[in-house]
């Protein structure tokens, strides 16, 4: 109708059509107007109708693959820091165990160094395919652990922040987790 009424010329228009057995087809529809070289009247269409259905197929495969991946990426930063968690308490049972304590102060900063990966992958974000650390994120929860062990031990620490959010490469965040967690 749009290219009979206005004259347009109809491009890739994707549509349904459902047959008598209710399976749908998909076609992809270009129309031109055809004039009447003298009068420049209307006198026919040029109809060029594709059958896009693999390609429909393909590209609903497609977006179900992508939806997956999406989740699946969600969820493994929560897996990492569950896991991470689990290696931690276990850490904190075999610290019951053992005599020394030099050996004891060993497994609590092995413990420590492995809530900051966990704290590196929480708080990890990606854009354009790259992974980056969220630091504001990661200093305001390092800050809250060293306040809330400092609690535990009956000391009382007062710790302010002051700065912007950076987003820093995986690459140079795991370093640098490592380095704010010795500090």
């Amino acid at each position: 109708n749009r290219v009979k009424q206005n004259n347009e010329i109809v491009k890739n228009v994707v549509m349904g059509v459902k047959s008598v057995t209710d399976t749908i087809s998909w076609i992809s529809v270009n129309a031109t107007p055809l004039y009447d070289d003298n009068d420049h009247v209307l006198t026919g269409l040029m109809l060029v109708i594709s059958d896009v259905g693999d390609k429909m197929r393909l590209s609903e495969k497609l977006y179900e693959s992508q939806s997956q991946k999406l989740k699946l990426e969600e969820r493994i930063p929560h897996d990492i820091a569950t896991s991470l968690d689990l290696v931690t308490q276990m850490m904190h049972l075999q610290k019951q165990f053992i005599a020394d304590e030099n050996a004891q102060l060993v497994l609590e900063d092995s413990a420590s160094r492995i809530q900051t990966l966990k704290q590196l992958h929480l708080f990890s974000t990606k854009e354009n395919g790259v992974e980056f650390l969220r630091t504001e994120s990661f200093f305001n929860a390092t800050v809250k652990k060293v306040m809330e062990e400092g609690n535990d031990k009956g000391v009382s620490l007062n710790i302010s922040l002051n700065g912007s959010d950076i987003l820093l490469p995986m690459n140079k965040a795991l370093p640098f987790c490592i380095m704010v967690n010795e500090i």
